[in-house]
């Protein structure tokens, strides 16, 4: 499959020493609206064309995916041209911005009969597919309680050519450290525990003050509510004095941490620890990108798990936004409403 990059920014790089590896994928085509980008493009890959806008590459080449690695407001719009030009496609976090979107993504999608795979990358990062493995099975017993958190030296800036601060200007991200590193935290613990939230609650604010990004938020606080009383928390910030990433789940049975490089499994009381090569402080996760890309490739071949993507992403979106109504109110915890399959399945069908 011959595919085209929109945005080639930092996660595009990732992405693009990825498909390097892949025997049945290849990019032959990079949009960017910003030549300074183009021109590195093509200094590094000097037989990929490149272009402007999708527009003009569609008009000069033939491709079978589109790979979006542009910012959150051009996904709606680039997903939409990928599907009308006969293309798969995958798109990064967050895959979309407003729930009310995905009907016409998904009617869209079903009607030209191509994929569109949001691009949920952490689950694919051993470590969180050896959590899961561990929290699913036998011996771990019931999950109780989860904790992830996620500290940053601030946001992260993107490629000097071309807006490095796009992440902090609400008109392109909309919103802060919730949609961005807010994302992988929450498609994460439902992948995790295998289940979906029934409320959630947020408070939200900026820690850093000497800063000039006070129209989106640099720390959260979310609470994510499941049946049986467990509940996920998970701590944000862009304004820590250091680096660090988190991910605790408690069970009946044990519990285990990974906490940056190490892990710690508690079983009976009695600790284990190991050391790991975690990969999250790359920014580029391009180790990560080859299993992604394989799924997806399972997804084109067998399209029958495209509305469990489609759900998974959709669930994603709807938390975030509740998360922020959360946030207006106080922290008053919201219910979450009907999965994507049970809302829009008449509307589809």
């Amino acid at each position: 499959m011959r595919g085209a990059i929109i945005g080639f920014g930092t996660i595009a790089q990732g992405h693009m020493y990825a498909y390097q590896s892949m025997d049945s994928m290849s990019i032959s085509s990079v949009v960017d609206c910003c030549e300074a980008r183009l021109h590195f493009v093509q200094q590094i890959y000097p037989h990929t064309k490149v272009y402007t806008t999708i527009e003009e590459m569609l008009e000069k080449q033939k491709v079978d995916f589109i790979d979006i690695c542009s910012p959150p407001d051009t996904h709606l719009e680039y997903i939409k041209k990928a599907l009308l030009a006969d293309c798969h496609v995958l798109c990064e976090k967050p895959f979309l911005i407003d729930p009310k979107e995905y009907l016409e993504v998904i009617s869209l999608s079903q009607s030209i009969r191509r994929c569109v795979y949001p691009s949920h990358n952490y689950k694919f990062a051993p470590i969180l597919k050896w959590m899961k493995e561990q929290v699913q099975s036998y011996d771990f017993g019931r999950a109780k309680r989860g904790h992830f958190r996620t500290l940053r030296k601030g946001h992260a800036v993107g490629v000097k050519e071309w807006l490095p601060n796009w992440r902090r200007i609400p008109e392109i991200s909309s919103g802060g450290i919730i949609r961005d590193h807010g994302t992988h935290s929450i498609y994460l613990a439902c992948y995790i525990l295998e289940q979906h939230p029934i409320a959630v609650s947020c408070i939200m604010g900026n820690l850093n003050k000497n800063d000039d990004y006070s129209s989106t938020e640099d720390t959260a606080l979310i609470t994510l509510y499941f049946e049986n009383d467990v509940q996920f928390l998970i701590d944000l910030s862009w304004a820590s004095i250091y680096r660090h990433t988190h991910y605790s789940v408690m069970g009946s049975l044990q519990s285990i941490i990974v906490d940056n490089d190490n892990i710690w499994i508690n079983k009976n009381g009695v600790f284990k620890m190991e050391q790991i090569t975690s990969e999250f402080d790359d920014p580029s996760h391009k180790t990560w990108f080859s299993d992604m890309f394989n799924d997806f490739l399972n997804l084109v071949n067998e399209p029958v798990r495209q509305m469990a993507l489609f759900q998974e992403a959709f669930i994603t979106t709807t938390i975030i936004q509740k998360a922020y109504e959360s946030a207006a109110n106080r922290g008053e915890i919201i219910k979450i409403p009907l999965t994507l399959l049970d809302a829009t399945t008449k509307k589809i069908n």
